[in-house]
């Protein structure tokens, strides 16, 4: 009997132990989408606006080195938004995130004009703030 009474005890503690873990990482899912979807959303519409500064508004100052304007002209718009157009809409591809505090990556599916494509997003830790480390925009894959 006492056996039983022991196995009960030891599987209420683990059931509540993996509950208490599921909701910190949901909790930590949420806390990063609220900070850093905002930050993606503007770097697309700095895209679709043309503007390099809006496009790099967010960006660590470590990539400093690629986010001038001639890389904004030559990268995303001669070779991104002449060949997708511009961003329509977005769908976060939840299982393919990396949802973790020191640098979390954000994927979504992305509707442009021309085509569906990926888009992936990887952010860092500058002065405890997130920025964007890397903002891609790839061809979808099935």
């Amino acid at each position: 009997m006492m056996k039983k009474f022991v196995l009960i005890i030891f599987l209420f503690v683990m059931c509540l132990s993996f509950s208490v873990h599921a909701q910190d990482t949901v909790n930590l899912q949420t806390k990063l989408l609220v900070a850093l979807e905002p930050m993606v959303d503007e770097t697309l519409a700095g895209y679709n606006a043309g503007k390099s500064e809006d496009y790099f508004k967010h960006f660590a100052v470590s990539m400093k080195a690629i986010a001038t304007p001639q890389v904004f002209k030559n990268m995303v718009m001669n070779m991104w938004k002449k060949k997708i157009g511009e961003f329509k809409s977005r769908e976060l591809a939840e299982k393919k995130c990396s949802f973790n505090d020191g640098f979390p990556l954000l994927v979504y599916v992305g509707v442009f004009k021309n085509s569906k494509m990926m888009i992936s997003v990887n952010f860092m830790k500058e002065d405890g703030k997130y920025k964007i480390m890397q903002f891609r925009i790839d061809p979808e894959k099935k």
